[in-house]
Formats: C-alpha cells, sequence, structure tokens
C-alpha cells in the first residue's frame, strides 16, 4: 500500500506499508466512502512517552577529531541537506538522519544511522519521568536494512545501555527476527531524572540504526 501525502508536512510525502502475508476474500465488496469524526487521531496513550530521534530530548556522542585518511575515504557532506540517503554498503562514521517510510515518527519519518564501530559513538534518550513507576521500555525497529525480497536479513544485535533506579542493563536486540516496530527491551523501575537509554554503535550488524524509545507505566 502507498500513500502519497502530496501537499503535506509529511517527510517522505509517500509512505509505503508491506503487507507480506495477505489473503485474498472474494466475499468482501470495495466501498468507496467519507467518514468525519470530532475524535483526533491519537498516537500515545495516557500511560506512554514516546521520545522520537526528533525530539529535542535525543542527542548522539561521537569523538570530534577524525584523521587525514578518513577524511579522504569518507569525505563529509557538503549539502545543506538535512538528510541524506539510507545505505548499507557504505554507512556513514559519524551518527547522519536519514529518512524513510519505515520509520517511525508523527510528521517526520526520520532516524539516524551510523557505521558499526567499537562503542564510541552512542544515541541517547533522556526519557522525562513524572511518576515513580514501572514502565515497560520498548525500541521501534524499522525493517529497512531488508531486501526487497526478504533475503539477506541483517545478522548481530542492538546494544543498548538503559539507566534505572537499581543500576544499569545492557539489554540486546536480535536483528535476525521479523519483529518490525515496538520491540521490549525489558521492564525497570524509573523515577524522576532517571530514566536514560543509549544505543551504542558497537554490533555485528553493519550499521546501527537510532529511532525512537517508547516508555509504557505499568
Amino acid at each position: 500500500m502507498t500513500i502519497h501525502t502530496l501537499t503535506s508536512k509529511n517527510i517522505p510525502s509517500t509512505i509505503t506499508k508491506n503487507f507480506p502475508k495477505l489473503e485474498e476474500n472474494f466475499k468482501i465488496q470495495p466501498v468507496e466512502y467519507e467518514r468525519l469524526t470530532d475524535n483526533p487521531v491519537r498516537i500515545l496513550e495516557e500511560n506512554e512517552i514516546i521520545i522520537d530521534n526528533e525530539d529535542p530530548e535525543f542527542s548522539v556522542i561521537q569523538p570530534e577529531s577524525e584523521g587525514l585518511l578518513i577524511k579522504l575515504l569518507f569525505p563529509p557532506d557538503e549539502s545543506n541537506v538535512t538528510y541524506t540517503g539510507f545505505r548499507t554498503w557504505r554507512a556513514p562514521l559519524n551518527w547522519t538522519p536519514t529518512t524513510n517510510s519505515s520509520f517511525y515518527g508523527k510528521y517526520i519519518r526520520s532516524a539516524s544511522y551510523v557505521r558499526s564501530g567499537s562503542g564510541d559513538r552512542k544515541a541517547i534518550w533522556k526519557v522525562p519521568i513524572n511518576i515513580t513507576a514501572y514502565y515497560d521500555v520498548y525500541y521501534y525497529k524499522e525493517n529497512v536494512q531488508q531486501s526487497r525480497f526478504g533475503k539477506n536479513k541483517p545478522k548481530g544485535a542492538y546494544q543498548f545501555v538503559i539507566h534505572h533506579n537499581n543500576g544499569t542493563d545492557e539489554p540486546l536486540l536480535s536483528l535476525d527476527k521479523d519483529q518490525t516496530g515496538w520491540n521490549h527491551l525489558g521492564s525497570y523501575y524509573f523515577s524522576p531524572d532517571t530514566a536514560v537509554v543509549e544505543l551504542t554503535n558497537s554490533s555485528e550488524s553493519r550499521v546501527i540504526v537510532a529511532d525512537a524509545i517508547k516508555f509504557v507505566k505499568q
């Protein structure tokens, strides 16, 4: 299914949704109609908190200095564009914003991605907590790394670091499973100013993608 949002402020303006297990039902008759509603569209429940890479609570850490050889092999993008195309065969050495309809976003479906490395580059989500409680932590995993026909799925795992009231946990999110969407990382006890989630570039995967984090109050 392809949705063309035309002159809206959506980025990208074309949103594609795949249905790999679609079954035909000849008893269903297609209809065309318009339905007006007074209830606005909700992307959040009352017990949920979502921090996207477009939000001010998201930041990245990466070395500022680069050697001459690195600059020659991986020259910086000198254009003034905000987002670059997503490429796995020559992923950037630093966190770089990119867009794809597979990413999470209210209007801008974007993420930051980087080439895998030693763990010296991190994406950080600082989640504002108002109520002390246990929260389920989720990460939004896209399918942009998969090939057109579902082959050559990404290998390895994403290494997260979650700071909570009882210390620090380092859950792994495997990439070789078809779990596009929200993936559960664990349940933790948080109080205000303690919720921090980090994603490092230490992985066997070719690239690391930093998108959105969701907290659901239990």
